[in-house]
């Protein structure tokens, strides 16, 4: 079949475009976006893509086509109504959804400002809380200071009226360690050796090695804060001192303190019937004949697998050595090795060295080596031996 032709009064006669010619022609014409296209826009373009194919089919007339041809047509036609009628829905659909979207993301929105303002609440009571709790740890520690210094008036008061009180008898072979000074030792030690509240958390650390051991006895127990931790801990204790003042305070507390010195009150104990001995800041005070002497009576009634425990100032390290003769009681110092000596010499087994108090905050509170090293000696102002029977 020929193909038709259109003419002019201008022009040659030329022949008629087929429709996929004016598809070609449509889209060398219509520039398409290269991103994605709303639903909207799409629509708005295929209707007028529609409306031009419509305006070319009525100027230009086509060719007779093939029923092939007719029926891709109409299946195209067919299919073009249908899948509207699906796009519209879900046009519709989506921003139903977009709407609902919206909605709980406001209404999230307005659950996480309630979410901080209740989160900022609860940080302020919170910080209040801490602030409360904080004040009342202080006041509480103002009363127990302020009653240690009452119980303390109250001894300077009995002893002031009670001039005549007599001194304890000191054997000997023990005077130059035990016998008291002729000064206020005891308004001496309330000043310099720290408040009991500093103690008594410095001590702490030392319970662990007391626990089910049996009877504890504190040699020269001063203000009796080991005396307190071991009672609070209902562990079986008493404790001594020959200094009248530390005695009558410790028993002003309600202690289990007795005035007695070292070694008349340990004759007096059967051997084997103690769990264990502690003594703190004593060594410092004996000769060295004298603390021999001491650790062997200790041996002697001590039980068997019953502990010992020594603590001493350590003049290893340079802080504490400083501040060493502050208290002229002390005869000399007591280094770490020549203890641990002493104590082997008596037929104890160390256990442990426990390095506390360090001159340096960011070192740990509390070291325990198996062996001395001077590098680490040399850090803390206090340590102590533990060792057994």
């Amino acid at each position: 079949m020929s193909r038709t032709t259109i003419t002019s009064a201008h022009s040659t006669p030329t022949h008629a475009p087929t429709i996929a010619d004016i598809k070609q022609e449509i889209r060398r014409h219509v520039q398409l976006p290269q991103m994605p296209l709303a639903l909207d826009p799409l629509f708005r373009q295929e209707t007028e893509l529609a409306y031009r194919q419509d305006f070319l089919r009525l100027a230009v007339q086509p060719g007779r086509r093939s029923l092939k041809e007719r029926l891709k047509t109409g299946l195209k036609r067919m299919m073009r109504a249908t899948l509207r009628w699906v796009l519209v829905r879900q046009v519709e659909f989506n921003a139903l959804l977009v709407d609902r979207l919206r909605e709980s993301s406001w209404a999230l929105s307005i659950l996480d400002q309630n979410i901080q303002e209740l989160y900022s609440a609860w940080t302020a009571v919170k910080n209040q809380t801490e602030a409360h709790a904080a004040r009342q740890q202080e006041v509480e520690r103002r009363l127990a200071s302020l009653n240690d210094t009452v119980v303390a008036c109250r001894v300077r008061v009995k002893r002031a009226l009670e001039p005549s009180v007599p001194c304890m008898k000191v054997s000997p072979e023990t005077r130059e360690s035990f016998a008291g000074p002729a000064f206020d030792y005891f308004l001496f030690f309330n000043q310099f050796r720290g408040s009991r509240e500093e103690v008594l958390k410095q001590q702490q650390i030392y319970l662990d090695y007391f626990r089910d051991l049996g009877e504890v006895l504190d040699i020269g127990c001063g203000r009796g804060e080991f005396v307190e931790l071991l009672t609070t801990e209902q562990i079986p204790v008493h404790g001594i001192d020959a200094d009248p003042d530390m005695a009558d305070f410790c028993r002003e507390l309600g202690l289990p303190v007795s005035l007695a010195e070292a070694s008349r009150y340990l004759g007096d104990c059967e051997d084997g019937s103690l769990g264990g001995v502690f003594l703190a800041q004593v060594a410092e005070h004996m000769a060295p004949d004298a603390l021999a002497g001491l650790l062997q009576e200790c041996w002697q009634k001590l039980r068997k697998s019953g502990r010992i425990l020594l603590e001493a100032t350590n003049p290893v390290c340079a802080a504490a050595l400083t501040d060493f003769y502050l208290d002229p009681t002390r005869i000399r110092p007591v280094h770490p090795q020549w203890l641990q000596f002493l104590v082997e010499s008596e037929r104890f087994k160390p256990q442990e060295l426990i390095y506390s108090l360090p001159v340096d905050a960011a070192d740990m509170p509390v070291m325990k080596a198996t062996a001395y090293s001077p590098f680490d000696a040399a850090r803390y102002r206090h340590y102590a031996i533990a060792a057994s029977k």
